[in-house]
């Protein structure tokens, strides 16, 4: 998501030694790691995904995360049902949403919509404020976080972090999917 270099350069670890990248791109994983938990999103690197989606009747779908290319989509009536491949020309993507345009509505029931879709973000193409919460939180914990964990003796509290709670809340994803 963030480069190290950006990350040394925001914290001022310029002059840290190449052990400094390594820590730093641990803790970026970490960071976003904790982002997505809170948020219930995803804001890794660009990747393919299958979603298992479960559909109600309706002709649009919600998909947890956004995405910018849908591969493929694919419907079963019932969960022993074999899956029925959808032409790219029956089904739209807009914002999180996979739209049903052949005229029909997807299955109602759990799992019964399959939905590969590419997910996640080019280095840099990230949501501004989640790229500045990781940076606060790999700098925070780099800087001041290890001596905090050890005055908590546990998991760092990460609320700490200015900035936490407005992010994790503009950006928590909905409590389905």
């Amino acid at each position: 998501m963030i480069s190290p270099a950006d990350l040394k350069l925001y914290i001022g670890a310029v002059d840290d030694g190449a052990d400094a990248e390594a820590i730093l791109t641990d803790l970026e994983t970490w960071a976003v790691s904790i982002v997505q938990q809170a948020t219930g999103r995803f804001f890794g690197a660009s990747e393919s995904h299958t979603y298992y989606l479960e559909g109600d009747g309706e002709q649009i779908l919600y998909l947890p995360d956004d995405f910018t290319a849908v591969a493929s989509v694919s419907e079963r009536s019932t969960l022993a049902s074999a899956w029925s491949a959808l032409a790219a020309t029956d089904y739209e993507m807009f914002g999180r949403e996979l739209l049903r345009l052949d005229g029909g509505d997807w299955p109602v029931g759990r799992a019964l919509v399959q939905a590969t879709v590419t997910r996640g973000y080019s280095v840099g193409a990230e949501p501004g404020p989640i790229r500045q919460l990781v940076m606060d939180l790999v700098n925070w914990q780099y800087r001041a976080g290890r001596k905090l964990a050890l005055d908590d003796l546990g998991s760092p509290d990460v609320g700490r972090v200015k900035g936490w709670d407005r992010v994790v809340s503009m950006y928590r994803g909905p409590l389905y999917g």
